[in-house]
């Protein structure tokens, strides 16, 4: 279980949310990658292929929720209809004409996949224990100082970096 304060209130999440949050995390970006493709702004790689990938996945973890977790009715629909939005409406698009698979695409959801596994690993050091993530980005935006430790010492390193990629004058990067 991590356990992580928002609000002066304790969020604990129990390895069932981590499941969750884990599956529809990553149906997402595997959803916009849908959108950047069919709105025709990165097409070098098909998603079709990690739909596919993913809609399997989406089904053996409903499986698991019914069986071993016994899941209610309202969650089961609820699950359902993300599926039919994120997964099954896309994959249907892809019928008759372009649904191909090419060594490129399966090539690039093993790596969005590593890079996504090696992000939640990130999240899950950070967060493993009590942790205030609102006082430490109050802290951020107000400029006061608060403990450094690894935690806030990485969320530091990422927010300077970000800013200084998005805000800098130099167009070099």
């Amino acid at each position: 279980m991590i356990v992580f304060k928002y609000k002066g209130e304790d969020i604990k999440l129990t390895e069932l949310h981590l499941y969750l949050a884990g599956d529809i995390t990553f149906s997402l970006i595997v959803f916009i990658w849908y959108l950047l493709y069919k709105f025709e702004i990165f097409t070098y790689f098909s998603p079709f292929f990690a739909l596919v990938l993913t809609f399997i996945q989406n089904l053996l973890l409903l499986a698991y929720l019914l069986i071993k977790r016994k899941i209610n009715l309202n969650d089961t629909i609820k699950y359902s209809v993300v599926l039919i939005i994120l997964k099954i409406i896309p994959i249907m698009s892809f019928y008759p004409k372009k649904a191909v698979v090419h060594l490129r695409d399966v090539f690039f959801i093993l790596y969005l996949y590593a890079f996504y596994i090696i992000f939640l690993l990130m999240l899950v050091k950070i967060f493993n224990y009590e942790y205030d993530i609102k006082k430490v980005i109050t802290a951020d935006l107000s400029g006061e100082n608060y403990d450094k430790t690894p935690q806030t010492k990485i969320y530091d390193l990422t927010y300077d970096g970000l800013t200084t990629i998005l805000f800098s004058n130099n167009n070099s990067i």
